[in-house]
């Protein structure tokens, strides 16, 4: 009689990546992509992201806990500096620094990184350069970039993917999991964020803001939702307000006879349904508050 002798499983690993860059880079992009489902608003205006987001990934022995930050800016407003503070201090607490730059636009690229390597709470932090959208630019472009900004700082290494493609994502996954600590899980094998899902449902809305209303409605709007009841299997029953600084800004998501409200309002809906697998009831409000980027609790 023989024994048969299996080989012990490799140890698990489990950590933080922060995702560092500035604004549309691809960023929320790739969280969405490799957690597998929608977490984080995309837009293709600045800025979008605003608070710190967490995606889940499993991948082979490895639970990945991506840290989405918001992109890196010149900092003016109250807002803005809460949201440059965030993500720096997302960087100081992950065990690996995705720094990420967008192929295409080399300048903005060396800005970034420049920026990041200047702030002291992320010196000594692993880093590895991303390079997205490697699609849209010739391999000889994307050698000399690679070259050029691995000869001025100091990364452990440099991955190419293209995120709206998926290109490179599997690669990406097993270095990172290759490279985080051995340990136990922070999160059961089901949680994909730690985000309340209050929180995911506005930030749905505010995209579809973005989308409907792109160059007519400012940067300065926030969405809360106020009523989240699930307690009907059924159909669950969402409240949201928008708030905004102006009147006329009010008047623009109103549109028309409300037509506007009503269109983001159907689409957010539509997201909503597919996010959380019911149907929605979704209310909009819309109220003007001057200050509101004062309120540190509405972003």
């Amino acid at each position: 009689m023989t024994r048969k002798i299996l080989s012990p499983k490799p140890p698990k690993t489990c950590g933080f990546v922060a995702l560092l860059g500035q604004s549309n880079v691809g960023k929320s992009t790739l969280l969405n992509r490799l957690v597998g489902q929608k977490l984080a608003i995309v837009s293709p205006k600045l800025h979008s992201t605003r608070r710190r987001l967490l995606g889940i990934v499993i991948h082979k022995q490895a639970q990945i806990i991506f840290i989405d930050t918001p992109g890196l800016l010149t900092a003016k407003s109250k807002m803005e500096k809460a949201m440059l503070h965030s993500a720096y201090e997302s960087g100081g607490e992950a065990d690996i620094m995705l720094v990420m730059v967008d192929a295409a636009k080399p300048q903005r690229a060396r800005k970034a990184i420049d920026n990041i390597t200047m702030q002291p709470q992320l010196k000594n932090k692993k880093k590895i350069l991303l390079i997205n959208k490697i699609d849209l630019v010739p391999k000889a472009n994307l050698l000399e970039l690679i070259a050029e900004l691995n000869a001025a700082h100091d990364f452990i290494e440099t991955l190419m993917i293209s995120a709206t493609k998926e290109d490179g994502l599997d690669i990406l996954l097993d270095r990172l999991g290759a490279l985080l600590p051995k340990g136990a899980w922070h999160y059961s094998e089901e949680q994909v964020t730690d985000t309340p899902m209050k929180v995911l449902a506005a930030e749905v809305t505010r995209e579809k803001l973005y989308m409907h209303l792109q160059q007519e409605l400012p940067y300065a709007c926030t969405v809360q939702t106020e009523v989240f009841d699930e307690s009907d299997p059924a159909k669950w029953h969402l409240q949201q307000v928008i708030v905004v600084e102006k009147e006329s800004q009010r008047a623009i998501i109103l549109g028309h006879k409300g037509q506007m409200i009503k269109k983001i309002g159907q689409a957010s809906r539509r997201t909503l349904q597919g996010m959380f697998e019911v149907p929605v009831d979704l209310r909009l409000f819309v109220k003007v508050d001057p200050k509101w980027q004062d309120d540190k609790t509405l972003y």
